[in-house]
């Protein structure tokens, strides 16, 4: 058996993500045809609850401690740009996306990310390592992960329209 508590890769925490992201669709599944889709709301908050605390025990026991703390102010600005952008291209289409509302949330979501970078390259223990961004050699792995979880995201969504309507319509 291996324990968990001394061997801790990150390979390790991303096939085992990888593998819930496969499982989650299936189990969704079964849960919207059996109990029904209001389900999923009651079981996601206790799915994450307990990824939360095994997330808690593994990193905590496994990784060792390098004095450095949670960049609280950077995860706040992250957040805030992320939520702003999104805002803003969820608004976009639908209501114009010259709308001072969407230009107004995407101006907040850009004056975030600016202020994020700024601040990041200015902290002992920053939340993002802006200069290690800087280096040819991460942008490759950086690319190659987003279009992954670009396409399976992309693939999860369409793949589930097809399955509830696309086959649907095929059978009649």
């Amino acid at each position: 058996t291996r324990d968990w508590s001394s061997d801790v890769c990150s390979s390790d925490l991303i096939g085992i993500s990888s593998a819930f992201l496969a499982v989650g669709p299936l189990v969704g599944g079964f849960l919207v045809d059996g109990p029904g889709w209001r389900s999923i709301f009651i079981i996601t908050p206790l799915i994450a609850v307990l990824s939360a605390g095994l997330a808690l025990f593994v990193v905590r026991r496994g990784l060792p401690d390098h004095g450095r703390g949670l960049d609280l102010p950077g995860s706040v600005l992250l957040a805030g740009s992320l939520t702003a952008i999104l805002i803003a291209l969820t608004e976009g289409p639908d209501g114009g996306w010259l709308q001072p509302r969407v230009l107004g949330f995407l101006a907040v979501g850009i004056a975030l990310g600016l202020l994020l970078v700024w601040r990041e390259t200015r902290v002992n223990s920053p939340l993002i390592d802006i200069p290690l961004l800087r280096t040819r050699g991460m942008w490759t792995p950086v690319v190659a992960g987003l279009m992954c979880q670009f396409i399976i995201v992309a693939m999860t969504v369409y793949a589930a329209i097809y399955f509830q309507v696309g086959m649907r319509s095929e059978e009649h």
